[in-house]
């Protein structure tokens, strides 16, 4: 799936821009916003390696944002595709979440969706109890 491919290979190569940025610069709070002004000519030397690789990894925590409509669009319309690609993605997706420069909420809760979970219901007034599979469930509000 080329579009989850490239929100996959983006969210890698933006985690690796923070990791190089802090490492030379200082801790995570000195991140930069995600806005193209950050890439000069300073910034081979500020991340290490070449010209290109600097500017690819750059460009990805620039524009990692710019994935999460067409990713949305993909993973909202099939169990499978969320069954196949969330866990290659999700943890890469919380993690630069977690760092608290990019908005991407609504593609972590799509790969977090549930599909084809068994659940245990009971119903209180006889004690009886249904076992289930649920599907499309994003959250415990739903």
């Amino acid at each position: 799936m080329p579009i989850l491919g490239g929100v996959r290979r983006d969210l890698l190569d933006a985690l690796e821009f923070a990791r190089r940025w802090t490492t030379t610069g200082g801790g995570e709070d000195e991140l930069p916003e995600p806005d193209e002004k950050i890439i000069d000519d300073a910034l081979p030397a500020r991340l290490g390696g070449d010209v290109y690789e600097a500017t690819r990894l750059a460009l990805a925590w620039c524009s990692v944002e710019g994935w999460q409509p067409p990713a949305l669009a993909v993973l909202c319309r099939s169990a499978e595709v969320r069954r196949r690609y969330a866990s290659a993605i999700l943890p890469s997706c919380r993690e630069l979440v977690a760092l608290e420069r990019h908005d991407l909420t609504c593609l972590a809760y799509a790969l977090a969706v549930l599909d084809d979970e068994p659940l245990v219901v009971l119903h209180k007034p006889t004690g009886t109890g249904f076992e289930v599979r649920i599907g499309g469930i994003g959250d415990n509000f739903q």
